[in-house]
């Protein structure tokens, strides 16, 4: 018997005498890899990067739907292609059969085809799902934006994040600092070119051989005074950085080089 549920076993009388004497509940048998995606929850298509979660309905050799649950450890998934954008996110537990399948392909691609396996016996079908590259919806621009750069210096606080210097197009080291920040109507960032205080403050930019073999490797026993020998605030710029004939300093509240 493969069918699981009540099944009557003796009948006493004949016809509308009939009465059931006996009654057997069938149980499913384990969970196998016949277990299955719910039609209703599948996904054809995803973002990449974004967490996809469909409904796994866990069955037995027979097809026969399981009522319990605490099986999550016993399923392994898996891309059929061996594509390594694929990311399992876990199996969340419904303890009644079902469970959540949690899962993110990281990268564009056209059919990732998801896969289980079950005490080494694999699904005879699966599920496959188109991974589409992310879309910006709108960019807000706040004043000037940095351009094209590389080798700029960025640091996050809070919901903001702060990107400092960089090499331009023109190969000329950029002394910007710009904020970006989130728009509520945005999917991206606008960002603002930020001002140094001018009131008592100045930057200077100094360029400095530290390729002299007493300067430590990454420059930190490098240091700028003013004219009461007191240390000033400064920033060694990422490109080129240290030991370099042309390593760029950003001084705060020099007045001269």
């Amino acid at each position: 018997m493969t069918q699981a549920g009540w099944v009557a076993l003796d009948l006493q009388g004949i016809g509308s005498q009939a009465v059931l004497t006996t009654l057997v509940r069938i149980d499913p048998g384990p969970i196998s890899a016949q277990s299955t995606v719910d039609p209703s929850s599948e996904i054809t298509a995803a973002t990449a990067g974004v967490v996809v979660g469909m409904h796994f309905q866990a069955r037995d050799n027979f097809g026969n739907a399981l009522s319990t649950g605490g099986d999550a450890d016993k399923v392994t998934f898996f891309e059929g292609n061996g594509d390594v954008s694929f990311q399992f996110k876990g199996l969340r537990d419904h303890d009644d059969g079902t469970y959540l399948l949690l899962f993110v392909g990281d990268r564009e691609t056209s059919a990732l085809n998801v896969l289980w396996e079950v005490d080494n016996i694999t699904s005879p079908t699966g599920v496959t799902i188109a991974i589409n590259r992310p879309a910006l919806v709108e960019t807000h621009l706040a004043g000037t934006g940095p351009g094209a750069l590389y080798g700029a210096a960025a640091v996050s606080k809070g919901e903001d994040w702060y990107m400092f210097g960089g090499v331009m197009q023109d190969r000329i080291y950029s002394d910007k600092l710009f904020k970006f920040d989130k728009d509520p109507s945005a999917f991206f960032l606008h960002y603002s070119d930020i001002t140094f205080p001018a009131a008592d403050s100045e930057m200077v930019r100094l360029v400095v051989d530290t390729t002299n073999v007493r300067i430590k490797a990454d420059c930190s026993d490098i240091r700028f005074t003013d004219a009461e020998n007191k240390p000033l605030p400064f920033v060694l710029m990422p490109m080129p950085g240290c030991k370099s004939t042309k390593s760029v300093f950003l001084i705060l509240r020099a007045t001269q080089q």
